[in-house]
């Protein structure tokens, strides 16, 4: 090939690979634009039906009265004089040990061809109220209603209460009441259940508390005793940890997976938080007395586990599009180096069609892969680009046999393609050995090529 035409021909394929890089944006922003549908009815589920859900260890409330010197800006005369003032006193179990069993499913919460993962939570948790006494003395000299003593359970989203809890003292079971209590800072996305506790003492005691929790995608427990376990156990493989804990222990196998937390340390800042804020005093940024419990308790230290989708669609298609240039940039050089050494004249025009089919291998994938697996949809869109592209080959090439080969090649990348995807962990380890094995490959085939001697006078026929 004269030099002329040599660079004019890497000049127009390097239009071209310019032309596929802004249609495989095109095809990115429709992934983004399909995953915010997606999105849109994850937050339309939250909105109608059920939310993630935010458990706190329960404690117990006692409401109080205390003399306190009277607040006299406003009335100067009740200078030097005490007037009465009220709350709640809390009293939080020193240990508390939860256990909890999660139904996950991603197909209750559906809206058409979009799914939201939900779980069904059975929770189990076994406490202990000790040194209460040591608790009261530090109450300020408060006089403490113990008949209208409460115990408490905040809880985010009460829509995922289908039963109520049932809490067991001494052998004698009560049920925790939606509506009885509210706290009045109850803000912050935060709600409570509690049940009264008429004979509560000083005395030590034991609890249990048995109940079922429904919500969406995340579950968090906040921490407030001085030792809290969380075990956990569920039906999905693909489980993510964060919060400002996280688990000693976990594991993941047969779709299952178990994951243990411990802690000391967040229980007792939670629990300072909550002693300060409760009672709507020292809580707020500015010089009014506003409760900010429920701001509190929604972004309190704890534990936190999301059931993730074992594949995101949108996710894998958009890494896939990440490769799409390099499959077509190793298809356009290989179709380069076959009219270089064959002296087949292969025109612009059809490397651009080859070029569409393979774009149109993205859009095959999202479409199929919102209808059925991903791996499913892999297969069909790869199965019917590489034979589309394999026969429209057998017409430019003049040949079966080299349309074949063309096409196998294309079907390695392919499934290399795939291994990436997968391999999220070592996907530039594997990445880096493909493309060095690539260059070699490269560099073997034309290493007797005399790129100077290079012509296209007589080029062959690709009829």
């Amino acid at each position: 090939m004269k030099q002329r035409q040599l660079f004019l021909k890497l000049f127009i394929l390097g239009a071209l690979l310019g032309l596929f890089a802004l249609g495989l944006s095109f095809v990115n922003y429709i992934v983004y634009e399909r995953e915010g549908y997606q999105n849109q009815v994850v937050r339309e589920i939250e909105r109608n039906q059920i939310d993630s859900q935010r458990l706190v260890s329960p404690f117990i409330t006692v409401p109080y009265t205390q003399m306190v010197a009277c607040d006299y800006r406003e009335n100067p005369a009740l200078k030097d004089k005490l007037c009465a003032e009220s709350g709640e006193q809390l009293f939080f179990p020193e240990q508390i040990d939860w256990d909890a069993k999660f139904d996950v499913s991603d197909e209750k919460y559906r809206r058409t061809i979009y799914a939201a993962t939900s779980y069904m939570a059975t929770l189990k948790s076994q406490g202990k109220f000790r040194h209460v006494n040591e608790q009261v003395v530090t109450a300020n000299q408060r006089t403490l209603d113990w008949q209208s003593a409460r115990f408490v359970l905040p809880i985010k989203d009460l829509r995922g209460v289908h039963q109520k809890p049932i809490l067991t003292i001494a052998g004698e079971k009560r049920q925790l009441d939606f509506s009885e209590y509210q706290q009045t800072g109850s803000g912050g996305g935060i709600s409570y259940l509690s049940v009264a506790l008429p004979n509560f003492s000083l005395n030590d005691f034991d609890f249990t508390l048995d109940m079922s929790l429904e919500g969406l995608q995340v579950f968090s427990l906040v921490p407030t005793t001085e030792k809290t376990t969380f075990n956990a156990t569920g039906n999905w493989a693909d489980a993510k940890y964060f919060g400002d804990s996280l688990p000693t222990q976990n594991s993941s196998f047969d779709q299952q997976f178990s994951a243990k937390w411990q802690s000391i340390t967040l229980g007792y800042q939670n629990r300072q938080d909550y002693m300060r804020c409760w009672n709507a005093m020292n809580c707020s940024n500015n010089d009014y007395y506003e409760d900010k419990t429920g701001e509190i308790l929604s972004k309190a230290s704890g534990f936190a586990v999301e059931f993730i989708e074992p594949v995101n669609v949108y996710s894998q298609t958009d890494r896939a599009i990440k490769y799409g240039w390099m499959i077509t940039l190793i298809t356009f050089a290989s179709f380069f180096l076959f009219e270089s050494l064959k002296g087949l004249a292969i025109h612009p025009i059809q490397y651009l069609l080859v070029g569409i089919a393979q774009s149109v291998f993205f859009l095959l994938l999202l479409s199929f892969s919102e209808q059925y697996s991903f791996l499913s949809a892999y297969y069909i869109a790869a199965i019917a680009c590489i034979g589309l592209i394999g026969w429209y080959l057998r017409f430019v090439m003049g040949k079966w046999l080299h349309a074949i080969l063309f096409s196998v090649l294309l079907g390695s990348l392919y499934v290399v393609m795939y291994v990436l995807l997968q391999s999220a962990e070592k996907t530039f380890f594997m990445g880096s050995i493909f493309a060095f094995v690539l260059v070699a490959a490269v560099m073997f085939i034309t290493r007797n090529v005399d790129w100077y001697q290079m012509s296209l006078k007589n080029p062959k026929s690709n009829g």
